[in-house]
Protein backbone atom coordinates (compact mmCIF):
# COMPACT_ATOMS: atom_id res chain seq x y z
CA UNK A 1 0.00 0.00 0.00
CA UNK A 2 1.82 3.29 -1.03
CA UNK A 3 2.23 5.98 1.41
CA UNK A 4 1.81 9.87 -0.11
CA UNK A 5 4.43 11.79 1.64
CA UNK A 6 3.86 15.45 2.19
CA UNK A 7 8.20 16.42 2.13
CA UNK A 8 8.14 20.19 3.08
CA UNK A 9 5.66 21.61 4.63
CA UNK A 10 6.64 22.31 8.02
CA UNK A 11 6.33 26.09 9.28
CA UNK A 12 8.74 27.18 11.84
CA UNK A 13 8.21 28.21 15.66
CA UNK A 14 8.39 32.01 14.20
CA UNK A 15 5.90 31.59 11.53
CA UNK A 16 3.50 29.57 14.15
CA UNK A 17 4.30 32.20 16.65
CA UNK A 18 2.74 34.60 14.24
CA UNK A 19 -0.75 33.10 14.70
CA UNK A 20 -1.70 34.62 17.40
CA UNK A 21 -1.51 37.87 15.54
CA UNK A 22 -4.52 38.26 13.39
CA UNK A 23 -3.09 40.37 10.73
CA UNK A 24 -0.54 37.33 10.59
CA UNK A 25 -2.80 34.26 10.68
CA UNK A 26 -1.16 31.36 9.24
CA UNK A 27 -2.08 27.52 8.71
CA UNK A 28 0.69 25.67 10.28
CA UNK A 29 1.58 22.28 8.15
CA UNK A 30 3.39 19.33 9.69
CA UNK A 31 5.37 16.48 8.38
CA UNK A 32 2.77 13.60 7.83
CA UNK A 33 2.01 11.22 5.74
CA UNK A 34 -1.79 9.50 4.70
CA UNK A 35 -2.24 5.85 3.34
CA UNK A 36 -4.70 5.53 0.61
CA UNK A 37 -7.92 3.66 1.83
CA UNK A 38 -8.33 1.37 -1.11
CA UNK A 39 -7.34 -1.65 -1.14
CA UNK A 40 -5.49 -3.13 -5.01
CA UNK A 41 -7.98 -3.89 -7.30
CA UNK A 42 -8.12 -7.52 -8.17
CA UNK A 43 -7.96 -8.56 -11.84
CA UNK A 44 -11.00 -8.34 -12.75
CA UNK A 45 -11.39 -4.77 -11.76
CA UNK A 46 -7.59 -4.37 -12.99
CA UNK A 47 -9.42 -5.21 -16.45
CA UNK A 48 -12.56 -2.98 -15.96
CA UNK A 49 -10.40 -0.25 -15.06
CA UNK A 50 -8.31 -0.23 -17.76
CA UNK A 51 -10.99 0.95 -19.87
CA UNK A 52 -11.71 3.95 -17.75
CA UNK A 53 -11.14 7.28 -16.39
CA UNK A 54 -11.72 9.50 -14.08
CA UNK A 55 -11.21 13.10 -13.83
CA UNK A 56 -11.76 15.73 -11.88
CA UNK A 57 -11.14 19.33 -13.18
CA UNK A 58 -12.10 22.94 -12.05
CA UNK A 59 -13.98 23.74 -15.53
CA UNK A 60 -16.04 21.38 -17.93
CA UNK A 61 -14.63 18.89 -19.99
CA UNK A 62 -17.52 17.15 -21.60
CA UNK A 63 -16.44 18.30 -25.19
CA UNK A 64 -12.62 17.08 -24.24
CA UNK A 65 -14.29 13.61 -23.14
CA UNK A 66 -16.51 13.40 -25.54
CA UNK A 67 -13.89 13.70 -28.53
CA UNK A 68 -11.32 11.54 -26.17
CA UNK A 69 -13.89 8.52 -26.51
CA UNK A 70 -15.18 8.83 -30.09
CA UNK A 71 -11.43 8.32 -30.76
CA UNK A 72 -10.95 5.31 -28.33
CA UNK A 73 -13.96 3.30 -28.60
CA UNK A 74 -14.89 0.99 -25.90
CA UNK A 75 -13.18 3.81 -22.94
CA UNK A 76 -15.63 5.96 -20.98
CA UNK A 77 -14.59 8.73 -19.16
CA UNK A 78 -15.99 10.00 -15.65
CA UNK A 79 -15.16 13.84 -15.03
CA UNK A 80 -16.16 16.06 -12.05
CA UNK A 81 -16.40 19.31 -12.22
CA UNK A 82 -15.22 21.41 -8.96
CA UNK A 83 -15.55 25.08 -8.25
CA UNK A 84 -12.46 26.79 -8.43
CA UNK A 85 -12.25 27.68 -4.46
CA UNK A 86 -13.06 23.97 -3.80
CA UNK A 87 -10.22 22.19 -6.31
CA UNK A 88 -7.40 22.63 -3.54
CA UNK A 89 -9.21 21.80 -0.41
CA UNK A 90 -10.91 18.59 -2.48
CA UNK A 91 -8.03 17.31 -4.59
CA UNK A 92 -5.35 17.61 -0.73
CA UNK A 93 -8.60 15.52 0.68
CA UNK A 94 -8.65 13.11 -1.62
CA UNK A 95 -4.80 12.42 -1.89
CA UNK A 96 -4.88 12.07 2.19
CA UNK A 97 -7.53 9.32 1.92
CA UNK A 98 -6.72 7.98 -0.98
CA UNK A 99 -10.10 8.43 -2.82
CA UNK A 100 -8.46 9.99 -5.94
CA UNK A 101 -9.12 9.94 -9.69
CA UNK A 102 -6.79 9.04 -12.15
CA UNK A 103 -6.08 13.05 -13.76
CA UNK A 104 -6.57 15.83 -11.84
CA UNK A 105 -6.88 19.35 -13.73
CA UNK A 106 -6.04 22.93 -11.99
CA UNK A 107 -5.25 25.89 -12.41
CA UNK A 108 -1.54 27.15 -12.68
CA UNK A 109 -2.01 29.63 -9.68
CA UNK A 110 -3.11 25.94 -7.56
CA UNK A 111 0.77 24.58 -8.53
CA UNK A 112 2.25 26.11 -5.23
CA UNK A 113 -0.57 23.71 -2.90
CA UNK A 114 0.84 20.54 -4.79
CA UNK A 115 4.64 21.13 -5.82
CA UNK A 116 5.64 19.57 -2.59
CA UNK A 117 3.97 16.62 -1.89
CA UNK A 118 4.47 13.37 -3.78
CA UNK A 119 1.04 12.48 -4.94
CA UNK A 120 1.85 12.88 -8.99
CA UNK A 121 3.42 10.97 -11.36
CA UNK A 122 7.38 12.33 -12.98
CA UNK A 123 5.70 13.08 -16.53
CA UNK A 124 9.99 13.49 -17.39
CA UNK A 125 10.19 9.58 -16.56
CA UNK A 126 10.95 7.78 -19.86
CA UNK A 127 7.59 6.07 -19.10
CA UNK A 128 6.08 9.07 -20.75
CA UNK A 129 7.31 11.05 -24.30
CA UNK A 130 7.69 14.47 -22.64
CA UNK A 131 10.77 15.42 -24.13
CA UNK A 132 8.88 16.83 -26.92
CA UNK A 133 6.80 19.17 -24.41
CA UNK A 134 9.55 20.00 -22.32
CA UNK A 135 11.24 21.15 -25.92
CA UNK A 136 8.30 23.32 -26.10
CA UNK A 137 7.93 25.16 -22.43
CA UNK A 138 9.89 28.51 -22.03
CA UNK A 139 12.60 27.93 -19.83
CA UNK A 140 11.15 30.38 -17.59
CA UNK A 141 7.95 28.76 -16.63
CA UNK A 142 9.21 25.12 -16.18
CA UNK A 143 9.11 25.95 -12.75
CA UNK A 144 5.25 26.21 -13.03
CA UNK A 145 5.20 22.53 -13.77
CA UNK A 146 7.38 21.03 -11.76
CA UNK A 147 8.53 18.85 -8.79
CA UNK A 148 9.38 21.81 -5.24
CA UNK A 149 13.18 20.50 -5.70
CA UNK A 150 12.71 21.04 -9.53
CA UNK A 151 13.30 17.09 -10.36
CA UNK A 152 9.76 16.17 -11.20
CA UNK A 153 7.23 17.11 -14.35
CA UNK A 154 4.38 16.62 -12.68
CA UNK A 155 2.03 18.91 -14.85
CA UNK A 156 1.44 19.52 -18.39
CA UNK A 157 -0.13 23.09 -19.60
CA UNK A 158 -3.38 22.87 -21.78
CA UNK A 159 -1.53 25.78 -23.27
CA UNK A 160 1.10 28.16 -22.57
CA UNK A 161 -0.18 31.49 -21.30
CA UNK A 162 0.63 35.11 -20.84
CA UNK A 163 -0.31 37.91 -18.42
CA UNK A 164 -1.46 40.55 -21.20
CA UNK A 165 -3.07 44.10 -21.32
CA UNK A 166 -6.60 44.25 -23.05
CA UNK A 167 -7.83 47.68 -23.78
CA UNK A 168 -10.37 49.37 -25.89
CA UNK A 169 -8.23 50.44 -28.90
CA UNK A 170 -11.31 52.83 -30.24
CA UNK A 171 -11.60 54.20 -26.71
CA UNK A 172 -7.40 54.62 -27.06
CA UNK A 173 -7.43 55.93 -30.26
CA UNK A 174 -10.13 58.28 -30.15
CA UNK A 175 -8.64 59.83 -27.19
CA UNK A 176 -5.52 60.56 -28.59
CA UNK A 177 -4.05 57.59 -27.21
CA UNK A 178 -1.41 54.99 -28.87
CA UNK A 179 -3.74 52.22 -30.02
CA UNK A 180 -1.43 49.62 -31.97
CA UNK A 181 -0.37 46.97 -29.76
CA UNK A 182 3.28 47.19 -30.06
CA UNK A 183 3.11 51.22 -29.77
CA UNK A 184 1.22 51.38 -26.78
CA UNK A 185 3.36 48.45 -24.90
CA UNK A 186 6.03 50.95 -25.97
CA UNK A 187 4.08 53.93 -24.36
CA UNK A 188 2.95 52.07 -21.02
CA UNK A 189 6.92 51.06 -20.49
CA UNK A 190 6.99 54.62 -18.77
CA UNK A 191 5.29 54.77 -15.32
CA UNK A 192 4.73 58.29 -16.27
CA UNK A 193 2.70 57.90 -19.23
CA UNK A 194 0.66 55.03 -17.55
CA UNK A 195 -0.76 57.90 -14.65
CA UNK A 196 -1.03 60.65 -17.58
CA UNK A 197 -2.84 58.49 -19.57
CA UNK A 198 -5.23 57.55 -16.27
CA UNK A 199 -5.86 60.86 -15.52
CA UNK A 200 -6.51 62.15 -18.57
CA UNK A 201 -8.70 59.51 -19.30
CA UNK A 202 -10.99 59.97 -15.99
CA UNK A 203 -11.97 63.46 -17.37
CA UNK A 204 -14.27 61.28 -19.91
CA UNK A 205 -15.01 59.28 -16.69
CA UNK A 206 -12.89 56.58 -18.14
CA UNK A 207 -11.03 54.31 -16.08
CA UNK A 208 -7.84 51.84 -17.04
CA UNK A 209 -7.75 50.24 -13.14
CA UNK A 210 -9.81 48.11 -11.16
CA UNK A 211 -8.35 49.43 -8.10
CA UNK A 212 -5.50 51.11 -6.74
CA UNK A 213 -3.15 48.18 -5.77
CA UNK A 214 -3.96 46.60 -9.58
CA UNK A 215 -0.01 47.69 -10.39
CA UNK A 216 1.12 44.78 -8.00
CA UNK A 217 -1.39 42.71 -9.27
CA UNK A 218 0.75 43.43 -12.33
CA UNK A 219 4.18 42.76 -11.77
CA UNK A 220 3.82 40.05 -9.03
CA UNK A 221 2.40 37.93 -12.42
CA UNK A 222 6.46 38.14 -13.68
CA UNK A 223 7.86 37.38 -9.82
CA UNK A 224 6.86 34.71 -7.27
CA UNK A 225 7.63 35.89 -3.43
CA UNK A 226 10.71 33.75 -3.39
CA UNK A 227 13.91 33.03 -5.99
CA UNK A 228 14.98 29.91 -6.63
CA UNK A 229 17.53 29.96 -3.94
CA UNK A 230 14.31 30.83 -1.61
CA UNK A 231 15.18 34.45 -0.86
CA UNK A 232 12.57 37.28 -1.25
CA UNK A 233 12.06 38.27 -4.56
CA UNK A 234 10.18 41.06 -4.77
CA UNK A 235 12.24 43.89 -4.50
CA UNK A 236 14.09 46.50 -7.07
CA UNK A 237 13.18 49.25 -10.01
CA UNK A 238 9.59 47.06 -11.34
CA UNK A 239 8.34 46.95 -8.06
CA UNK A 240 9.26 50.93 -7.30
CA UNK A 241 7.26 51.49 -10.24
CA UNK A 242 4.83 50.02 -8.93
CA UNK A 243 4.58 51.43 -5.68
CA UNK A 244 4.66 55.08 -7.43
CA UNK A 245 1.71 54.37 -10.01
CA UNK A 246 -0.25 52.71 -6.88
CA UNK A 247 0.39 55.80 -4.69
CA UNK A 248 -0.73 57.87 -7.65
CA UNK A 249 -3.76 56.14 -8.44
CA UNK A 250 -5.17 56.51 -4.97
CA UNK A 251 -3.94 60.09 -4.85
CA UNK A 252 -5.68 61.39 -7.54
CA UNK A 253 -9.21 58.38 -7.57
CA UNK A 254 -7.79 57.02 -10.74
CA UNK A 255 -9.65 53.75 -9.73
CA UNK A 256 -12.94 52.56 -10.66
CA UNK A 257 -13.09 50.80 -7.78
CA UNK A 258 -15.15 47.74 -9.03
CA UNK A 259 -14.09 44.30 -9.53
CA UNK A 260 -14.48 42.69 -13.71
CA UNK A 261 -15.95 39.57 -12.11
CA UNK A 262 -19.01 41.68 -10.05
CA UNK A 263 -22.34 42.64 -12.11
CA UNK A 264 -21.00 46.76 -11.86
CA UNK A 265 -17.59 45.60 -13.08
CA UNK A 266 -19.37 43.69 -16.16
CA UNK A 267 -21.42 46.74 -17.01
CA UNK A 268 -18.53 49.32 -16.61
CA UNK A 269 -16.55 46.96 -19.54
CA UNK A 270 -19.81 47.32 -21.64
CA UNK A 271 -20.42 50.53 -21.13
CA UNK A 272 -16.57 51.49 -22.01
CA UNK A 273 -16.40 53.04 -18.47
CA UNK A 274 -13.30 50.34 -18.18
CA UNK A 275 -10.67 50.74 -21.10
CA UNK A 276 -8.35 48.50 -19.77
CA UNK A 277 -7.57 45.10 -17.89
CA UNK A 278 -4.89 42.87 -16.94
CA UNK A 279 -5.50 39.20 -17.03
CA UNK A 280 -4.05 36.44 -18.35
CA UNK A 281 -4.55 35.63 -22.70
CA UNK A 282 -7.40 33.54 -22.20
CA UNK A 283 -9.25 36.92 -20.87
CA UNK A 284 -10.03 37.06 -24.53
CA UNK A 285 -12.27 33.89 -23.87
CA UNK A 286 -14.46 35.99 -21.02
CA UNK A 287 -14.78 39.24 -23.38
CA UNK A 288 -16.15 37.40 -26.20
CA UNK A 289 -18.76 35.40 -24.16
CA UNK A 290 -20.06 38.29 -22.26
CA UNK A 291 -19.79 41.08 -24.63
CA UNK A 292 -20.22 39.62 -27.90
CA UNK A 293 -21.11 42.77 -29.12
CA UNK A 294 -18.28 44.46 -28.87
CA UNK A 295 -16.09 42.57 -31.45
CA UNK A 296 -13.57 44.41 -33.12
CA UNK A 297 -13.52 47.15 -30.70
CA UNK A 298 -10.97 45.06 -28.22
CA UNK A 299 -6.88 44.37 -28.75
CA UNK A 300 -3.84 43.00 -26.11
CA UNK A 301 -0.91 44.25 -25.79
CA UNK A 302 2.16 43.61 -23.02
CA UNK A 303 1.98 44.54 -19.67
CA UNK A 304 3.03 47.85 -18.54
CA UNK A 305 6.14 48.63 -16.75
CA UNK A 306 7.59 46.06 -19.77
CA UNK A 307 6.91 43.45 -17.42
CA UNK A 308 6.37 39.51 -18.63
CA UNK A 309 4.35 37.67 -16.71
CA UNK A 310 2.11 34.36 -16.24
CA UNK A 311 -0.71 34.36 -14.72
CA UNK A 312 -3.84 31.61 -14.85
CA UNK A 313 -4.37 28.42 -17.41
CA UNK A 314 -4.85 25.12 -16.80
CA UNK A 315 -2.42 22.15 -16.08
CA UNK A 316 -3.31 18.42 -15.76
CA UNK A 317 -1.12 15.84 -13.76
CA UNK A 318 -1.64 12.01 -13.57
CA UNK A 319 -2.45 10.80 -9.93
CA UNK A 320 0.13 8.30 -9.03
CA UNK A 321 -2.05 5.76 -8.06
CA UNK A 322 -3.95 5.64 -10.91
CA UNK A 323 -4.29 2.61 -12.49
CA UNK A 324 -4.68 3.28 -16.22
CA UNK A 325 -1.38 5.78 -16.44
CA UNK A 326 -1.00 5.05 -20.34
CA UNK A 327 -4.54 6.21 -20.80
CA UNK A 328 -4.30 8.84 -18.89
CA UNK A 329 -1.17 10.40 -20.50
CA UNK A 330 -3.19 10.02 -23.56
CA UNK A 331 -5.93 11.73 -22.82
CA UNK A 332 -3.80 14.96 -21.21
CA UNK A 333 -1.88 14.92 -24.85
CA UNK A 334 -4.98 14.99 -26.35
CA UNK A 335 -6.23 18.24 -24.31
CA UNK A 336 -2.94 19.91 -24.94
CA UNK A 337 -2.29 22.16 -27.66
CA UNK A 338 1.67 22.84 -26.26
CA UNK A 339 3.46 21.20 -29.42
CA UNK A 340 0.85 23.04 -31.94
CA UNK A 341 -0.11 26.15 -30.40
CA UNK A 342 -3.04 28.37 -32.15
CA UNK A 343 -5.78 30.66 -31.46
CA UNK A 344 -9.26 30.16 -32.49
CA UNK A 345 -10.43 31.86 -35.56
CA UNK A 346 -13.40 33.74 -33.47
CA UNK A 347 -11.24 34.95 -30.59
CA UNK A 348 -8.92 36.37 -33.44
CA UNK A 349 -11.74 38.07 -35.25
CA UNK A 350 -13.05 39.10 -31.88
CA UNK A 351 -9.69 41.40 -31.35
CA UNK A 352 -10.18 42.64 -34.51
CA UNK A 353 -7.78 40.22 -36.47
CA UNK A 354 -5.11 40.10 -33.50
CA UNK A 355 -3.24 36.63 -33.47
CA UNK A 356 -2.23 36.42 -29.76
CA UNK A 357 0.08 33.51 -29.58
CA UNK A 358 3.15 35.85 -31.24
CA UNK A 359 2.48 37.93 -28.46
CA UNK A 360 2.77 35.19 -25.92
CA UNK A 361 5.47 33.28 -26.93
CA UNK A 362 7.63 36.77 -26.90
CA UNK A 363 6.51 37.79 -23.40
CA UNK A 364 6.86 34.51 -21.92
CA UNK A 365 10.32 33.94 -23.32
CA UNK A 366 11.69 37.47 -21.61
CA UNK A 367 12.83 37.25 -18.09
CA UNK A 368 10.78 36.43 -15.73
CA UNK A 369 11.16 34.99 -11.94
CA UNK A 370 8.81 31.93 -10.73
CA UNK A 371 9.26 29.69 -8.43
CA UNK A 372 6.35 28.87 -6.59
CA UNK A 373 7.71 27.71 -2.66
CA UNK A 374 4.78 25.47 -0.30
CA UNK A 375 4.67 28.55 1.52
CA UNK A 376 4.03 31.09 -0.92
CA UNK A 377 -0.30 30.29 -0.06
CA UNK A 378 0.47 31.11 3.74
CA UNK A 379 2.07 34.24 2.96
CA UNK A 380 -0.32 36.07 0.66
CA UNK A 381 -2.59 37.54 3.23
CA UNK A 382 0.72 39.06 4.88
CA UNK A 383 1.41 40.19 1.50
CA UNK A 384 -1.76 42.14 0.54
CA UNK A 385 -1.96 43.62 3.85
CA UNK A 386 1.78 44.90 3.11
CA UNK A 387 0.80 46.10 0.43
CA UNK A 388 -1.90 48.20 1.19
CA UNK A 389 0.16 49.59 4.14
CA UNK A 390 2.98 50.22 1.56
CA UNK A 391 0.63 52.53 -0.56
CA UNK A 392 -1.34 54.11 2.40
CA UNK A 393 2.07 55.33 3.76
CA UNK A 394 3.75 58.35 3.40
CA UNK A 395 7.23 56.81 3.79
CA UNK A 396 9.56 56.55 0.78
CA UNK A 397 9.23 54.14 -1.70
CA UNK A 398 12.42 52.37 -1.21
CA UNK A 399 12.33 52.64 2.32
CA UNK A 400 8.73 50.97 2.40
CA UNK A 401 9.81 47.90 0.52
CA UNK A 402 12.77 47.76 1.95
CA UNK A 403 10.57 47.15 5.34
CA UNK A 404 8.63 44.54 3.64
CA UNK A 405 11.37 42.46 2.20
CA UNK A 406 13.05 42.28 6.01
CA UNK A 407 9.57 41.54 7.56
CA UNK A 408 9.29 38.70 5.34
CA UNK A 409 12.65 37.60 4.96
CA UNK A 410 12.49 37.31 9.11
CA UNK A 411 8.98 35.88 9.36
CA UNK A 412 9.62 33.08 7.08
CA UNK A 413 13.73 32.31 7.81
CA UNK A 414 13.20 29.33 9.59
CA UNK A 415 10.78 28.02 7.00
CA UNK A 416 13.20 29.06 3.89
CA UNK A 417 16.37 27.50 5.72
CA UNK A 418 14.65 24.11 5.92
CA UNK A 419 13.07 24.74 2.31
CA UNK A 420 16.44 25.26 1.04
CA UNK A 421 17.65 21.91 1.97
CA UNK A 422 15.25 20.18 -0.80
CA UNK A 423 16.62 21.96 -3.46
CA UNK A 424 20.23 21.58 -2.85
CA UNK A 425 22.29 20.18 -5.88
Amino acid sequence: MRKYCIIILCLSSMLLAACSNPMLSLTPYSFESAQPSSQPLDSNEQEEAQDELTIWSYYDMSYSDQLFESNHPGVKIHSTQFEYNEVVDTYINAFLTGETPDIVIFDSSHISHFNGIDTLEDLSSEVYDSKKYLAKFPPNLIPMFSSFDQKKLIAIPAEITSALTFYRADVLEANGFPSDPDELAAYLESPNNLINMAKELKKQNIFIFQYYTEPFDIVTSGYSMFNMNMDYNRSGQDFENALYVAKEIRKWGLALNISVWDTSGQEALRDGKLAMMYTGSWGVDNLKHSFPEMEGQWRATALPFGISGYLGGAEAGIVNTSKNKDLAWQYIQSITNVLNPSMNQSNQQYLGGQDLIPLIYQNVNKPMSLFPSPIDNELADIWDKRVHMMIQSDDSVSELLKQTGEYIELLTEEDRTLLKKFIQP
